[in-house]
């Protein structure tokens, strides 16, 4: 006690201190209790003194809490360095992806979120099985234009085996060769009695025996199983010009055939 306490002059003073002391010592109490059981009583003269704003501290700590259930200074350390660890880990997948963003051609400048980032790890998966991957592709136009020529190019391609199937019973697989084409082609002039007999058929007859497993057919055999042949190199050329138009868009080594 001070000796000036006493004096009527210094009550409202004394008063005043002692008011504003109470009020100091009830939010401490209120603070204490809302801590209580998250920092020992050893340390709370330690935190009232490094924090300023204790309510924005017990927000943080909210925060804090979902990812540190304990809420204890004991465990803040481990989450601390847990979540530098994230951080990095999160920083190095970000720039991983804008690397190979850059590298695909995909998008040109592209910086993706953290958001984005897991969104476009689902979508490199299944593009990495496939093995094949243009930056072309991004665009839509593009997208169409291949869908609507690969299409016809199976359809081709089907339409070709279909006829092989038909035919490898009997004939050579050398009848379906791109060396066979000429050939081939030559058998459309045969097809009237006319064009047989001044044309040249006997010697396009010694020829065709060399597409043939066995024994050359008959002439109503022969020229059927070329005109099928005719239809089969057509259908052939037809997939292989397919896949030059798009040699610009697919990947080095997938469009060889």
């Amino acid at each position: 006690m001070q000796a000036g306490w006493l004096d009527p002059v210094n009550w409202p003073r004394v008063r005043q201190f002692c008011t504003e002391a109470c009020s100091k010592l009830d939010t401490a109490t209120a603070a204490a209790s809302r801590i209580d059981g998250r920092i020992s009583a050893a340390r709370l003269g330690l935190v009232a003194r490094a924090v300023l704003d204790l309510e924005s501290v017990e927000s943080a700590w909210e925060v804090v809490r979902r990812f540190c259930p304990a809420a204890r200074l004991e465990n803040l350390d481990l989450l601390e360095r847990s979540a530098d660890e994230a951080s990095i880990a999160l920083k190095s997948a970000i720039e991983a992806a804008s690397s190979l963003t850059r590298e695909l051609g995909l998008i040109d400048g592209y910086h993706p979120s953290l958001r984005s980032t897991g969104a476009f790890c689902e979508f490199v998966g299944p593009l990495a099985e496939a093995g094949m991957l243009h930056g072309a592709w991004a665009d839509a136009s593009t997208r169409s234009r291949m869908q609507s020529v690969c299409h016809a190019t199976v359809n081709d391609l089907n339409e070709a085996a279909d006829v092989q199937t038909a035919l490898q019973e009997r004939m050579s697989h050398r009848a379906f060769k791109g060396s066979a084409d000429v050939l081939v082609s030559r058998s459309a002039a045969y097809q009237t009695l006319l064009q047989r007999m001044f044309g040249g058929f006997g010697a396009f007859r010694r020829e065709a025996v060399d597409l043939y497993k066995n024994q050359l057919p008959g002439t109503k055999t022969l020229l059927r199983d070329f005109e099928q042949l005719r239809r089969f190199h057509r259908r052939a050329a037809d997939a292989r010009e397919s896949a030059a138009e798009l040699t610009d868009l697919l990947p080095a080594g997938q469009h060889r055939g």
